[in-house]
């Protein structure tokens, strides 16, 4: 090979690299380094007292709440497996579904902290509340196969009960979501088909970090964020027995850092300044970002 076929060759390479990954990951000693504190959430649900008692009683597909207080009791049987409850300072969310069951609805309602009912409503499939903000409630709902859905958000109004938000993932039908993070108004999330997506006001971002070849049956997926970075840290496993192990770091905006592979399953992952720390096998393996 000539000289000048060798220069095409390496600038093609170049190029190639440079689109594909904006940096690379240099192996650092991780040192003593916690893996249970992130500057991100996982969820945020509200944590006050109830204005009022709440007894729930399970039959075999229904669900009943009995409320007590202010010398009155209010009585609801909703169809379902899971119920719980949320607490506000002006009352209560009440909510039940089946989980795993996209052929079924999800029921709620919100009693105020004099026992009067202020809304009352129905959701299309099982909706898992993961975070609230300035009395709006965001609600999960997962792709299932089985009935041909993709996931969605949810985002409701706790004053009317009302959908004010949804948004659909860009996924093919049965993809689930992985790990989730609220971030300072942005959320990240990942999906089982090796997608990255950013939420910020109206606009939605998605990022590929990588997949498994054939039929997937398991998605393990770990995923932390910062201020300037955010780093998915994954386990893929197919349905031939073959495992896809590896770590991937985005800017906050979702261009593609590096990624490594990583020989086996992380339990976890942690971004700290310029540095991400993965644990694998129980140990902690740290790597420096570099940024091309």
């Amino acid at each position: 090979m000539t000289q000048k076929k060798l220069l095409v060759v390496l600038v093609l390479v170049a190029l190639i690299l440079y689109f594909s990954f904006r940096g690379i990951l240099i192996g650092v000693s991780p040192g003593k380094i916690d893996h249970s504190n992130s500057s991100a959430v996982s969820s945020y649900l509200p944590r006050y007292g109830c204005p009022f008692r709440v007894h729930i009683t399970k039959g075999s597909v229904t669900v009943t709440f009995k409320i007590s207080g202010a010398n009155k009791t209010l009585n609801y049987t909703f169809y379902g497996q899971k119920a719980s409850y949320l607490c506000f300072p002006s009352g209560g969310l009440l909510y039940v579904m089946y989980p795993g069951d996209p052929r079924t609805d999800t029921y709620a309602v919100f009693i105020t902290k004099d026992l009067k009912e202020l809304w009352k409503a129905k959701f299309k499939g099982p909706l898992s509340p993961m975070f609230y903000s300035n009395g709006t409630l965001l609600f999960l709902k997962q792709g299932n196969e089985e009935s041909n859905s993709k996931p969605c958000l949810y985002w409701v109004d706790l004053e009317t009960g009302a959908l004010s938000r949804k948004i659909c993932l860009e996924e093919k039908h049965g993809a689930s979501v992985g790990a989730v993070k609220f971030f300072k108004g942005r959320i990240y999330l990942t999906t089982s088909t090796g997608h990255i997506y950013l939420i910020e006001g109206s606009e939605v971002k998605r990022a590929y970090f990588d997949s498994i070849w054939g039929i997937t049956v398991g998605a393990r997926i770990k995923l932390d964020v910062s201020e300037k970075y955010a780093a998915v840290a994954y386990s893929f496993a197919n349905v031939e027995g073959k495992e896809k192990n590896g770590l991937c770091v985005f800017t906050s905006s979702l261009k593609k850092i590096a990624c490594k592979s990583l020989k086996e399953e992380p339990q976890a992952v942690r971004i700290y300044g310029n540095t991400v720390y993965v644990w694998v096998g129980g140990k902690a393996k740290a790597y420096r970002i570099l940024r091309l």
